[in-house]
């Protein structure tokens, strides 16, 4: 007991979320009417439900907060009979304990839910509950599941995959949501020769700096990643990313223009590097592709390259993105957001060359 003693200790500096619940109540059981019991019958079901890694938890006698705060109960529920309650009335046994434990000198209670297969639902209506009917934690609420979701529910084997914005310097996980600023460097047209040290220097060495910091100061790097929140290896995983673009405001590219260099040399033409996403634009719509052999168990892996984009005006793009392996039964689709801020910086020719070789 004293190691799940300090579990709970730990879980009251989180936030509910779909392993976590705090009541600060317990829940009516004791000459309660069906829609009452049905409470906590709906929460156990949601947390059995819930796409999660890790046990689950619905904590009594907690207050929500920053830390959570230990108010108490005063009455705890029968295990036995609580079991009896929820597993005479689902499709399958629900898996749960019920403990009594004290913290702060004060009793609360932990319904512990481990992992299990899925999904579990009512045979029959019960209080406010329905037949047929699955309940899902998401977050820190609850709602039915939607047709994808059980049919994800349905193949243990399954992968969870979820795709994120990444950090490209630390190559760490972001959120959904992005903001970038994108300038539009108005150059003038006409840029003289580098002729300082005639037939040493590349005498298109200004054009080529200010054709890198244009390209700077109007693209962003964009890293995408997709972690693996299973405990099942995704095989074969193929990413598609679709962005509608119709005011055609939005540039998107693979390649960066390449380094300027001042002297002249026996210089080559750069080679492109090879890509492993593809981007094009196709009826108003930006497309992009990649391919990963295998996405491991609670590992990350980012898209193998940055995304360069940029907008001529201010915007709000919406990138779906659909996740297909060899062992999902489904595709499973999600929504990033990128919200551009585009400005406009005029540059005399001195202004522009001395902007250029700072970028």
């Amino acid at each position: 007991m004293a190691s799940l003693t300090a579990t709970i200790k730990a879980l009251l500096a989180r936030d509910e979320s779909t392993t976590l619940d705090f009541k600060r109540d317990q829940y009516p059981f004791a000459n309660a009417t069906d829609n009452q019991k049905s409470e906590v019958i709906k929460d156990i079901l949601a947390f059995a439900n819930a796409f999660r890694d890790q046990d689950a938890y619905i904590l009594l006698g907690i207050t929500e907060g920053h830390p959570a705060h230990v108010t108490g109960i005063t009455n705890h529920l029968n295990d036995a009979h609580l079991q009896q309650l929820i597993n005479t009335k689902t499709n399958r046994p629900v898996e749960f304990s019920y403990h009594a434990l004290r913290i702060n000198g004060k009793d609360i209670a932990a319904i512990r839910i481990p992992e299990q297969a899925r999904p579990t639902f009512l045979t029959k209506s019960y209080g406010k509950l329905h037949a047929n009917t699955v309940y899902l934690r998401h977050g820190s609420s609850t709602s039915i599941a939607t047709p994808d979701e059980i049919a994800r529910m349905g193949t243990p084997d399954a992968p969870t995959l979820d795709l994120h914005f990444a950090d490209t310097n630390e190559r760490q996980l972001k959120r959904t949501h992005r903001s970038i600023t994108s300038t539009v460097l108005r150059t003038p047209k006409n840029i003289p020769e580098n002729d300082t040290i005639a037939g040493l220097v590349n005498p298109n060495y200004h054009r080529e700096s200010i054709t890198q910091a244009t390209f700077a100061h109007f693209t962003k790097p964009i890293s995408i990643a997709i972690t693996n929140t299973s405990s099942v290896t995704a095989h074969d995983v193929h990413i598609t990313l679709a962005m509608p673009d119709p005011t055609n405001y939005v540039t998107i590219t693979l390649d960066t223009p390449p380094t300027p260099n001042l002297f002249r040399g026996n210089r080559k033409p750069p080679k492109l590097p090879k890509h492993q996403v593809t981007v094009q634009r196709t009826n108003s719509t930006w497309h992009m592709t990649a391919r990963l052999a295998k996405v491991q168990p609670h590992a990350t892996q980012h898209l193998p390259d940055l995304l360069y984009l940029g907008a001529t005006r201010s915007t709000t793009l919406t990138i779906t993105a659909t996740m297909h392996a060899d062992n999902l039964p489904t595709p499973i689709t999600s929504f990033l957001t990128i919200k551009v801020t585009s400005k406009q910086r005029k540059l005399n020719l001195q202004q522009a060359i001395k902007l250029a070789h700072k970028t």
